[in-house]
């Protein structure tokens, strides 16, 4: 029966092209019949991220209240797109419509502001379904930071706003509340933390902004508590895994790939920015905090230094020539770059940084990539663009403020 309707349960999900893997996720999502597209070429199509495609297409049909936990950069937003953007069609249909609302909340939004996204959200909603029979997400992001919890409990588990109904279960607008874990920094960190000069006068046990009994201060992110009928409904949406990441960044370098021989260039990167992450989620204090978005973070500020090698290398060249005796730099362009981007956005994150550079030099392989000195030629180069910056500045500082490097 099963194989009838198309369903073979011998067949690896991850084994099938990209385009098979659309065509079963829209079978099952009823959207057969329409145009065959991909929404995000760059989204990568795991059997981990279908399930949960498919785990939130199922609870929109049966009513049951979407609440997703995930440390931030995880990817809860953009599976959600991903999985509205399926519904909305091409996006080069002229008409395309507008079926995915993201509303980021923090501690200074208020309820009315709330409720005058839900309200804008249902006229959107109401709208599309008429025009194009299609559903509607409001998205609340980071839900349970914001003070107005109660309220968010209402629109979720209730279904209402302020005492009226939504009118969400007849298909015009679904929601999805995203929510940051309860997590609570180490105790090497909270000492750190105590001891940081950060106006602590009130020790720790003493404060009353709390969570149940841990001071919020020592949590990692800062959150309100949820309500005990909101509990049951929470679904840990967890962390990728390093294959998966992998894979994440390979897309990211390709997306930002403006450079020659990306060929020879992008698994460098990848390989280097992989190892970045890992590196950092193995330390025990706030540098272990990354996501996907520092790899974004790092490509972008990679193309800046790409650009504006123009102006910088005949710099640091001259002062590479002044401190080493070195005529010329040991590093290609792209190489260069690449060390200064990782220098800006994880280098400088760390307190021991000797063990970073060792942990990426091996990654940096091929004649593009090639550091004749290693770990050393990594700190070489940022400390000699280091200077060369503050060398600019020079006639700009005082005389009382120092040169920290």
């Amino acid at each position: 029966g099963l194989e009838g309707q198309g369903v073979f349960l011998d067949v690896s999900f991850d084994r099938l092209s990209r385009a098979d893997k659309i065509m079963k996720l829209r079978m099952v999502m009823g959207l057969d019949k329409g145009e065959q597209f991909d929404p995000d070429k760059s989204y990568e199509l795991t059997t981990d991220n279908v399930k949960k495609i498919l785990a939130i297409h199922m609870r929109f049909r049966c009513n049951i209240p979407v609440i997703i936990m995930g440390e931030t950069g995880c990817g809860k937003t953009r599976l959600v797109e991903f999985m509205c953007d399926l519904q909305a069609g091409p996006s080069t249909k002229k008409d395309r419509p507008r079926n995915m609302i993201i509303m980021k909340l923090h501690g200074g939004v208020s309820a009315e502001d709330i409720v005058r996204k839900v309200a804008e959200a249902q006229k959107i909603a109401t709208n599309n379904r008429r025009q194009h029979n299609i559903d509607t997400v409001l998205f609340l992001d980071e839900a349970n930071t914001c003070e107005a919890i109660g309220l968010i409990k209402e629109i979720m588990c209730d279904g209402s706003v302020n005492g009226k109904s939504l009118s969400v279960g007849d298909g015009r607008l679904k929601i999805v509340a995203a929510v940051n874990p309860y997590r609570r920094h180490t105790e090497t960190m909270i000492r750190r933390l105590e001891q940081a000069g950060l106006g602590y006068h009130i020790r720790a046990e003493q404060t009353e902004d709390k969570l149940g009994r841990i001071p919020m201060r020592q949590l990692v992110y800062r959150v309100q508590p949820l309500p005990p009928s909101m509990l049951p409904l929470v679904w840990d949406f967890g962390q990728l895994n390093s294959a998966t990441e992998r894979l994440y960044i390979d897309q990211i370098v390709r997306r930002h790939a403006s450079y020659r021989n990306p060929a020879e260039i992008t698994p460098v990167v990848t390989a280097v920015m992989a190892a970045s992450q890992e590196f950092m989620r193995g330390r025990k204090d706030e540098c272990s905090f990354v996501s996907l978005r520092d790899v974004d973070r790092t490509l972008t500020v990679m193309t800046w230094f790409l650009k504006m090698l123009r102006v910088l290398s005949p710099l640091m060249n001259e002062k590479l020539a002044q401190e080493t005796q070195t005529k010329a730099s040991e590093v290609s362009p792209v190489c260069r770059a690449l060390i200064l981007a990782i220098g800006v956005c994880y280098h400088a994150r760390l307190e021991k940084r000797s063990k970073y550079r060792k942990h990426i030099s091996k990654h940096f392989t091929g004649r593009l990539f090639n550091l004749p000195r290693g770990a050393e030629t990594i700190k070489r180069e940022i400390e000699i663009c280091q200077g060369v910056f503050l060398d600019q500045l020079d006639t700009l500082l005082a005389p009382n403020i120092a040169r920290n490097t």
